[in-house]
């Protein structure tokens, strides 16, 4: 009897369907901004250089620093403590303090650097800390992996998202829009007025009120949003408010299919259908900003990004079948 043998899935990627003007993973093309050179510290009366990178501590309460940091950045920061007598060892990044520790080991923190640009480390007894490293975590560019060269940027170090580094499903990496003023910038799209438009995101518990986009393109006011403020809803905006059902919080897609000819709009969540309101047309065009709404001031989503993709027209109805199913499988949905 011959062997039977299941024909193998393809992959199936954004830019296989024509007209895809944006796609951005979280594990492609991220950049991160330049981590920080660590130098000769400067120390305390309570602190001493043993040598080969260790640096003990005895009495009262000071401090090791050195003034490397950029404030509103995201720093992994990396470090042993040994020979704990009755002493702690606690990490700052300005003035945000990580987890004191009071026993030997290896710890691994990640710090948002506040309000000054020093690299702290706090001694109390006897204790000593070495082997430190600080890389950062802030998102300074994602790279358009469709061909189109539309890279989102963020110059502004308070308002780079952070690489989470095991955000995603299956521990993956994720761009983690924190709440604040946080947003990537693609440029202008010009992808008309009828889009597909599809994300794989993390969702937050959403508290009431909250209002957070997953792409907002300024000129033409349209909003693509996992959860709406007024309604509390999965929905989108074009000028008025087309909420379709409550968000669920969790790894999840969106997708956005709007007809700018017809007038139509369709929602996808998890590739299950949850309504079809009417659309207004409106162009991507404009400021667009990923994961922030311009018109509250750049208010960031509070969501962790997985992938985005953007057509210049709908997809068809067997293309976004293999579209849902690949995503479905792809992030355990």
């Amino acid at each position: 009897m011959r062997p039977h043998f299941e024909p193998k899935r393809r992959r199936v990627l954004p830019v296989d369907f024509p007209d895809c003007k944006l796609w951005l993973r979280s594990d492609l093309g991220i950049t991160l901004v330049a981590d920080p050179v660590i130098g000769a510290w400067t120390l305390d009366a309570g602190w001493t250089n043993v040598g080969g990178g260790l640096y003990s501590h005895a009495g009262a309460v000071d401090h090791i620093s050195q003034n490397i940091l950029v404030i509103g950045n995201w720093y992994e920061i990396t470090y042993t403590v040994s020979g704990v007598a009755g002493g702690t060892v606690q990490p700052y990044a300005g003035a945000t303090a990580g987890t004191s520790r009071a026993a030997d080991g290896t710890y691994t923190e990640t710090l948002l650097c506040a309000a000054n640009v020093s690299l702290v480390f706090e001694g109390t007894g006897t204790v000593s800390v070495g082997a430190i490293s600080c890389k950062s975590r802030s998102v300074s560019a994602w790279a358009d992996q469709s061909g189109n060269g539309n890279h989102a940027t963020q110059a502004v170090a308070a308002q780079q998202p952070l690489l989470s580094t095991s955000g995603g499903p299956l521990g993956s990496p994720a761009i983690d829009y924190f709440l604040g003023s946080v947003h990537l910038r693609p440029p202008i799209l010009n992808a008309g007025t009828s889009h597909t438009m599809f994300f794989a995101l993390n969702l937050r518990t959403p508290a009431p009120g909250a209002q957070r986009a997953t792409l907002d393109a300024s000129a033409g006011r349209l909003i693509a949003m996992p959860v709406d403020g007024g309604w509390l809803k999965l929905g989108y905006y074009d000028g008025a408010y087309k909420p379709t059902v409550v968000p669920i919080a969790g790894v999840q897609t969106n997708t956005f299919a709007l007809d700018g000819v017809g007038g139509t709009g369709a929602v996808w969540r998890n590739g299950v259908s949850v309504g079809t309101p009417a659309y207004t047309a409106k162009a991507l065009a404009g400021d667009v900003y990923l994961g922030g709404n311009s018109s509250a001031g750049v208010s960031s989503a509070d969501i962790l990004l997985l992938e985005v993709a953007v057509w210049s027209r709908v997809l068809g109805a067997d293309e976004l079948a293999i579209l849902h199913a690949w995503s479905n499988a792809r992030y355990g949905l």
